[in-house]
């Protein structure tokens, strides 16, 4: 199964990112009609929120040229493009959960090995990685289905996460 990049998710995203600048962009160019105010602090935060809301507007733009698929699943395992360029075997996965909060959902892929080699460096190690879906289509619903179906060995309960 392959997931790539969902237009309207990105868009929706990117539009929410612009309507950030938009506000911080009116708090910077609000005059200070109060001198007891906290007028430079909320400058500064101001400024700061310019910066996140800018890189993530460059980094959801970027996203919307992307073609290939951001996440593979298939029969040979698990590839995310976002954090390595080689596919996850299977046989090097203990089993995938699938977490449900209040806002979001994602799959945590456990492994066998407690110190599989990490995308980052020769000297880091992960016991597991979580893939979100925010903004890749198929979502999670489909790919949790097709992993139970793929791999039910591998599968573990839902785990529902009410805070």
């Amino acid at each position: 199964m392959n997931c790539s990049v969902s237009i309207r998710k990105t868009v929706v995203q990117l539009v929410l990112a612009i309507l950030g600048l938009s506000v911080m962009a009116f708090i910077i160019a609000s005059p200070d009609r109060n001198p007891a105010s906290r007028y430079y602090a909320n400058k500064v935060a101001a400024w700061l929120g310019v910066v996140v809301a800018g890189c993530y507007a460059v980094i959801r733009t970027r996203d919307l040229f992307k073609t290939e698929p951001i996440v593979v699943v298939d029969g040979v395992g698990i590839l995310d493009r976002r954090h390595s360029s080689t596919a996850i075997p299977w046989s090097d996965i203990a089993r995938v959960s699938r977490h449900v909060g209040k806002r979001s959902a994602w799959l945590e892929v456990e492994f066998r090995d407690p110190k599989y080699p990490g995308p980052l460096s020769d000297d880091s190690y992960l016991d597991s990685f979580d893939l979100d879906f925010d903004t890749l289509s198929p979502g999670i619903d489909e790919v949790w289905n097709y992993v139970r179906e793929l791999r039910p060995e591998k599968v573990r309960a839902e785990i529902i996460d009410e805070t």
